[in-house]
């Protein structure tokens, strides 16, 4: 199978725009009247996908494959205060047949708008705050001219907009300079640009809220409009740029070049802000007609519990004092639907209403995908609760006006107050909003409110930075103790955090000694952590030559790899793993980049060319050269294997030979030492496994506390146990673990409501939502494990494993297209950092088993034959881990009673594990080619764990991996309580 993943990389790189037939334009955008350059001129095919800016001095470079244009392609350039021009493929090459200036004429037509003077202003705000759920705009630095928009209804006639405001909430690189455009909104797309003169704004290094004045610019508008950011110019080495957004309601528009087409992302709007004035017509309020049948929405997950139960009830029995008499459809829910009930409210009388409200209660997560049934046909709906989702997202029905109240202070108010604006409700946060306010909500329609501003009341925002010894670190762990809010520092080891005064921050990384900073106001943190342990000379030796520089062996010296100026890869003996019996798997194994075709190993180069256009790969063993791959030789004889793919590397000593590249072998009998010194190593003559270990066992570690619950009666007495414990326990995620499976004996229903509470309590901790995650997935709830591996794709959007763990959860759900579409999307994003990973490995496998198993449901019109052939393994095993910082031990026996270990610590491989933490990545894949026979899989966990939010492992093994008889099963462990070395499972076909 691994054979060919360099093939696979080589074909979605040539499929996204990699060609022998590129063309490239550099030409300058000029003003035909005063000669001088334009600057930031949109140039690009009218939605084709290639296209760019012209610079500050007016010029522009553009590549582009005319093979891959479509019929009649045109070039347009545009920019506000110029007319555009169009030209087509013949009319270009005449242009620049001339010349590679292009001229723009002045479009006299356009005039600054005039001071518009407002009578009775009445100022208000347009636009939704974005809640904590980032919106990935922009990470590629060479895609200028990109833009994404939001659409803001503006109900208002004459509006005069002052400022807009948006949250960044990632920013990697120094600055970025965008443009403001303003569209009008035509059959729900971006129309007509409405600005006549030009709004740039400089965003600054970092992160933040960013003001942008319009008033100087007179802009009036009298309809709905689409605001976007256009990406002009960037500044620095790096771009990760996000924005604050909101789920539910509402559209994003994105344009991913410049002139190219416009795509909409449905079910999510742009933290984008208006600010405007509009004439105050002081007309009476139009009432609402009062229904006769109200879907009444009820939370009560874990949360809730915090709820202002009193002044809900206050606010329904003035509601109901009102309307008099109204039949109510009462629907409690957390994790799933709890109870259904119909009350009739006569004369604004509650009483039963009021005490069946007060006797919930409180426990689970929240799921709104439950709601708002197509069945029902109420007047209205009334949804109690503060707009945290964990399980599943609202999907509203907006013919029917749906209210949103919040009694708490916390909860997501932007997206509430969305979401009931579409539909024509209102969002009425109670903690602050004056109760008659609140009722005229109701009763009203055309009520003006205000934004809600207080997103999470008393919280600041703490920025800083992380080193070691002067160096950044990427990957520290800041958590503010005591919870579950957790981030960590990016690649330059910055960081930014919301907490309350008085909170502790805890700084946590690999190999350092943990630190702690109670904050006592806002302030710039600089945080400089030191190693655990104080290394003495000798073992400085030791440590110094086990990091020291990579070299390659050409077969002749040791060189190190950074001077050698040409391509180049070696693996050494402690690099190889036993579960490949011969070197051709092994090779095919450790160098992803060769295509084997019947023993016989190519080069594949970035542009996808026929096998047989290209040399054979030379192989020297020893120095003597052997022509085609060396079978006969035994992996345990290998000292070293070394990849040397450029000709620069081989020319001097392999001549015309070694043009396809050379693959030097080195083997323990061909160095000076003795051969009877060489072989007796551990991987020949030590690695005997003679142990017998207890398999490991899935109670160990089991709180004490929770003996109470075995001393239960009844389902009662052990639920009311659990409540009682809970009050302790409530922000331990064992607690819920252990609680959940004990009360599968009882109710599984119930069980798994009790599980789901991690969910609530760690809704933005990306250690505990995947721990739940893996959970799920050994329950078989691959929908929920969906949800939970989305909402962690928007807490960690740069991890290669959150796209990877929801491509994989689409294909188990079977959304195979959609599956295909994210892998592709991996690999176009980053191919070139993951393709020596297991990341990598484990992509190509995965799409090979969708093309294997699920073609029928994809688009295999433009995909080779050699992905399409069926290829199949007889044992597979993914390891995922939840903790970024985890560190255990595998240790696999074959049926000879032969292991090999496998090692994650910092201690002995640092550098994968750093690795891991830059890309996000923390799977490993192992292929058991020839498993007839018994194989052991051992592990120890290593290292220490937060006992409140400790590391999962989850491991899942296939059989006949891609064959039409493929299973598998899913295993979710405790990793933090296996200390000592336990038998995991026992293998075989």
């Amino acid at each position: 199978m691994k054979a060919h993943k360099a093939f696979l990389l080589i074909f979605f790189l040539s499929l996204y725009g990699f060609s022998q037939n590129t063309l490239v334009l550099n030409a300058y955008t000029m003003d035909n009247v005063t000669r001088n350059p334009i600057s930031y001129v949109q140039v690009g095919f009218l939605d084709e996908g290639i296209g760019t800016i012209s610079n500050k001095q007016g010029f522009f470079k553009l590549e582009f494959d005319e093979e891959k244009l479509g019929a009649n392609p045109k070039m347009r350039m545009s920019r506000i205060g110029y007319k555009s021009i169009e030209l087509t493929m013949d009319q270009l090459f005449t242009q620049f047949e001339k010349s590679n200036r292009i001229y723009l004429e002045p479009d006299t037509t356009i005039s600054k708008n005039s001071i518009t003077d407002i009578s009775n202003p009445k100022t208000s705000v347009f636009g939704f705050i974005g809640d904590e759920s980032s919106v990935k705009s922009w990470e590629d630095m060479n895609t200028l001219g990109a833009e994404i928009g939001t659409l803001i209804k503006i109900n208002k006639k004459q509006t005069k907009l002052n400022s807009l405001e948006f949250d960044v909430l990632e920013n990697t690189s120094s600055g970025i300079l965008l443009r403001v455009n303003l569209y009008s909104s035509i059959n729900g797309k971006p129309g007509k640009n409405l600005l006549k003169e030009e709004v740039r704004h400089l965003i600054k290094k970092g992160i933040g809220l960013q003001h942008i004045d319009l008033s100087s610019h007179n802009i009036v508008v009298n309809e709905d409009v689409i605001v976007s950011i256009e990406m002009l110019e960037v500044y620095g080495f790096d771009l990760k740029f996000s924005i604050s957004g909101t789920k539910g309601a509402g559209e994003v528009f994105v344009k991913d070049v410049s002139q190219g087409a416009w795509r909409k992302l449905k079910d999510m709007t742009m933290g984008f802000v208006l600010e405007g004035q509009y004439p105050d017509d002081a007309k009476e309020l139009k009432d609402r007609a009062i229904p006769q049948n109200i879907t009444m929405y009820w939370d009560v997950s874990l949360s809730m519990q915090e709820r202002d139960l009193q002044k809900e009830l206050q606010f329904l029995k003035k509601y109901f004092s009102k309307i008099k008499n109204v039949k109510i459809e009462l629907i409690c829910f957390s994790d799933t639907i709890k109870s259904t009930k119909v009350f009739d409210i006569v004369d604004g009388n509650m009483k039963a209403l009021e005490t069946y409200l007060s006797q919930n209660t409180y426990d689970g997560a929240t799921n709104f995908s439950m709601l708002y049934d197509k069945t029902q046909h109420p007047d209205l709906y009334m949804v109690f609760t503060e707009g945290k989702d964990n399980y599943g997202e609202h999907t509203l029905f907006y013919d029917t006006p749906v209210f949103y109240i919040n009694s708490k202070k916390e909860g997501s108010h932007s997206r509430l107050r969305m979401e009931s604006f579409f539909t024509n409700g209102k969002y009425i946060p109670l903690s602050q909003t004056p109760m008659d306010k609140a009722l005229q909500f109701m009763t009203k329609e055309g009520v003006e409110d205000q934004i809600i501003l207080s997103k999470e009341d008393g919280y600041i925002t703490i920025e800083g930075n992380v080193t070691s010894a002067n160096k950044p670190i990427q990957g520290c762990m800041i958590s503010v103790k005591g919870t579950f809010r957790q981030i960590s520092s990016d690649a330059n080891g910055n960081f930014s955090i919301k907490v309350k005064q008085d909170e502790v921050l805890v700084f946590d990384f690999f190999g350092m000694l943990p630190q702690e900073r109670r904050i006592v106001n806002k302030e710039t943190l600089k945080i400089d952590l030191v190693p655990e342990f104080e290394v003495l000379d000798e073992v400085s030796i030791k440590d110094k030559e086990k990091t020291k520089e990579k070299t390659i062996y050409d077969g002749v010296q040791n060189k190190k790899k950074e001077s050698i100026g040409y391509g180049a890869q070696t693996i050494s003996k402690e690099e190889f793993n036993n579960a490949y019996e011969t070197l051709e798997e092994l090779i095919e194994a450790r160098f992803p980049s060769l295509t084997n075709k019947n023993g016989i190993f190519f080069i594949r180069s970035k542009l996808f060319s026929a096998i047989t256009s290209a040399p054979p790969v030379l192989f020297v063993v020893d120095g003597i050269q052997a022509g085609r791959i060396p079978d006969y030789l035994n992996i345990n004889d290998i000292e070293n294997i070394s990849l040397i793919s450029s000709l620069a590397g081989t020319s001097s000593l392999y001549g015309s030979d070694g043009s396809g590249g050379v693959i030097v072998i080195s083997t323990i009998h061909g160095k000076s030492e003795s051969s009877e010194k060489r072989v007796n190593t551990a991987l020949v003559t030590g690695n005997d496994y003679n142990e017998n270990l207890q398999l490991i066992n899935t109670d160990k570690g089991r709180p004490e506390y929770l003996s109470k619950l075995d001393k239960s009666t009844s389902q009662q007495n052990a639920m009311n146990t659990y409540m009682e414990l809970r009050k302790l326990h409530s922000l331990e995620i064992p607690f819920y673990l252990y609680s959940s499976e004990y009360f599968k004996k009882w109710d599984k229903k119930l069980a798994s409501q009790i599980v789901s509470n991690i969910a609530e309590v760690a809704n933005y901790n990306h250690n505990g939502l995947r721990g739940l995650a893996f959970k799920l997935e050994e329950e078989g709830d691959k929908e929920k494990a969906l949800e939970l591996y989305r909402r962690i794709l928007t807490l960690k959007p740069n991890y290669v494993q959150s796209s990877m763990d929801v491509a994989r959860l689409y294909k188990e759900n079977g959304k195979y297209k959609e599956a295909f579409e994210m892998y592709k999307q991996i690999l176009l994003k980053k191919a070139e950092e993951i393709r020596d990973t297991s990341a990598f490995s484990q992509i190509y496998a995965e799409i090979q088993e969708v093309l294997n198993l699920y073609r029928s449901y994809i688009d295999v019109a433009e995909i080779p034959q050699e992905l399409l052939a069926v290829k199949t393994t007889p044992l597979r095993i993914v390891f995922d881990w939840s903790d970024a910082q985890a560190q255990f031990e595998l240790q696999f026996v074959n049926p000879e009673k032969k292991y090999f270990k496998w090692k994650h610590a910092y201690e002995d491989n640092n550098e994968l594990l750093l690795n891991e933490v830059k890309l996000g990545v923390f799977s490993k894949e192992f292929e058991i080619p020839k498993a007839s026979e018994e194989w052991i899989v051992n592990l120890q966990s290593l290292g220490e764990n937060d006992l409140k939010n400790p590391s999962f492992l989850k491991y899942t093994v296939y059989y006949n991996f891609g064959a039409a008889n493929q299973t598998k099963k899913v295993k979710f462990i405790k990793l933090y309580q296996q200390d000592k070395k336990v038998t995991l499972d026992k293998l075989k076909m």
